[in-house]
């Protein structure tokens, strides 16, 4: 834990000059809260931010009231809080405590990943000195701000208003990125990746997918020139580029780096392809035979019963996902480039539909956020290859003559026949 950990709260922009809109408050009460990372499901649910506000689960977090001349911050006992004015609260209680200042009932320790609530009921003051409004605050703030991980596809509805392009013709990207701006539909956070699990062998942290700091060289994509793809740590998926053939049923292999899963939770794998690169992953499309090719490739894997243990030990574990049908522009086969993303979560997806209401779009993230996992998107162009051999054309399980039949079907597709 780093030494003297500390909240500083502020009332206005910080300039030191009051303005316009800035309002003179009191505190009349005031109460934090640590919660460890392992616990915030089990006190939060799925949304954390959802659940600060009257009536919702905060209601039963223990709560360390703040104190003020050797008693709580109550209506008797207010913390004047003018606009531009600030305070900081040290989690260390001091013996003995400031006459003047701030302080817990007791210490309190944040640890990295965890998350500190502070909950304040606020007396707005008229210029009159008469209290005209109250009403209760919750702020939500992490131990490490930087420990979120976000994709890097592009997306033009960004922090920068920049429009961007999914591919160098020009279709233009609405692939949901960017968490914050823009939003909903949200991109997928994890606002704890090393908590839990995560793909393949690392997790680069950001704040935002266009916005520092970044622990890369550089954010994940930068709008304005139109650059994305830049997550150095894109390395669960296994074989990039992949064996992509149209209507023939294929999967492949990723890599997940279980950390510490408690009894009782569960992991989802969910894969996207822009089949017909429009530079979203919204449509369905069908193959003659076997059948539909949705762009949500695969759809909530089960990943710890693919492991084989539901409280499996620490440690990289190589998954196969479920057989799904390629699917290609006609003419184009496998020659174009191509946007894929997997996203690792401790809850089976649901994504955030646009403001102008609809179905969720696809690879979005929920408005809270995932507590765990990653996002990796992948630019590549699939791999062709001559012959394949052996293969479950129809994935039943058995090759036989009925693949010979599906793979006749889909080579005379590619042929001119005279």
């Amino acid at each position: 834990m780093p030494p003297h950990q500390s909240l500083l709260l502020r009332n206005g922009n910080g300039n030191g000059v009051p303005e316009e809109g800035e309002i003179n408050v009191k505190i009349i009460q005031m109460d934090l809260v640590s919660v460890p990372p392992i616990e915030i499901k089990h006190e939060l649910g799925d949304d954390p931010l959802s659940q600060l506000r009257l009536g919702g689960m905060q209601e039963s977090l223990p709560w360390v009231p703040v104190w003020l001349n050797n008693d709580p911050i109550s209506p008797g006992n207010p913390l004047d809080f003018p606009a531009e004015s600030f305070f900081d609260i040290t989690f260390e209680v001091e013996i003995p405590p400031p006459t003047d200042h701030p302080y817990l009932e007791h210490s309190i320790v944040v640890e990295s990943g965890g998350l500190l609530i502070a909950r304040e009921l606020l007396a707005f003051v008229g210029n009159d000195g008469i209290t005209q409004e109250e009403r209760w605050v919750w702020e939500l703030h992490e131990a490490h701000w930087f420990d979120s991980d976000l994709g890097d596809a592009p997306d033009s509805t960004n922090s920068w208003f920049a429009p961007m392009t999914a591919y160098p013709w020009g279709t233009p990207a609405s692939f949901p990125t960017v968490y914050g701006m823009g939003s909903p539909p949200h991109g997928p956070i994890h606002w704890f990746p090393f908590q839990m699990a995560y793909l393949g062998n690392n997790v680069t942290m950001e704040v935002e997918a266009d916005l520092p700091p970044d622990m890369d060289p550089t954010t994940n994509i930068i709008p304005p020139p139109n650059q994305s793809d830049l997550d150095v740590a894109d390395d669960g998926v296994l074989n990039i580029p992949l064996n992509l053939p149209r209507c023939i049923p294929v999967s492949f292999r990723y890599n997940v780096n279980i950390v510490n899963v408690p009894a009782g939770a569960t992991l989802y794998a969910n894969v996207w392809f822009d089949w017909d690169r429009s530079g979203d992953w919204n449509q369905k499309h069908t193959c003659i035979n076997p059948g539909d090719a949705p762009e949500w490739a695969v759809q909530n894997q089960d990943v710890l019963a693919a492991i084989g243990m539901a409280a499996p030990a620490a440690g990289i574990y190589t998954i196969t996902t479920p057989k799904f049908l390629p699917w290609h522009p006609p003419g184009a086969d496998r020659r174009l480039p191509i946007w894929m993303r997997i996203t690792l979560s401790e809850t089976p997806w649901v994504g955030s539909a646009p403001p102008t209401g609809g179905l969720p779009d696809a690879g979005s993230g929920p408005p809270g956020g995932y507590l765990y996992g990653e996002t990796e998107d992948y630019f590549f162009i699939p791999k062709k290859i001559c012959c394949i051999d052996c293969p479950d054309f129809n994935g039943d399980g058995i090759v036989n003559m009925i693949d010979f039949a599906y793979f006749a079907a889909a080579w005379l597709k590619t042929c001119v026949i005279n």
